[in-house]
């Protein structure tokens, strides 16, 4: 009988061990695969960043594709002679037109205009031009 009594208690330790063995088996496994859905996460998320930067930097080679094609066009090496260089085609005039520093203040107007000349809306030369050469012209001769 005492024989009994310490094999009962080494078969329940065994199987304490055996349980105990089991839980840090599963605790190793657990902390394996959680490791696992973190990095597979990290990497799904990082993937999805490249993707969305892939797709912009498509639209961006696509806008300098177009803009390149709009700078071998001949609008555009026209507008850069006549800009940059000041060239312009046979038979043309060009006419520069300095800006003020400051804007025209209504005494300074006055002062322009102090002789007495009516300056009249550009709206209304326009209609004359339009529908009263005669009332247009006298008003340019004066």
């Amino acid at each position: 009988m005492s024989n009994r009594p310490t094999a009962s208690i080494k078969k329940l330790f065994g199987y304490k061990m055996f349980f105990a063995v089991n839980i840090g088996i599963l605790l190793l496994l657990g902390l394996s695969f959680g490791r696992e859905f973190v990095r597979s996460s990290a990497i799904s998320k990082e993937i999805s960043a490249l993707e969305n930067e892939k797709a912009q930097l498509e639209e961006k080679n696509l806008s300098l594709g177009a803009y390149q094609e709009y700078l071998e066009t001949e609008a555009f090496l026209e507008y850069e002679a006549r800009e940059k260089f000041g060239l312009q085609r046979p038979g043309e005039t060009q006419v520069y037109i300095e800006e003020e520093s400051a804007p025209v203040d209504a005494e300074s107007a006055v002062a322009l205009f102090a002789d007495g000349v009516v300056v009249e809306p550009t709206w209304k030369l326009w209609m004359w031009y339009f529908f009263d050469p005669d009332a247009l012209s006298e008003y340019v001769a004066t």
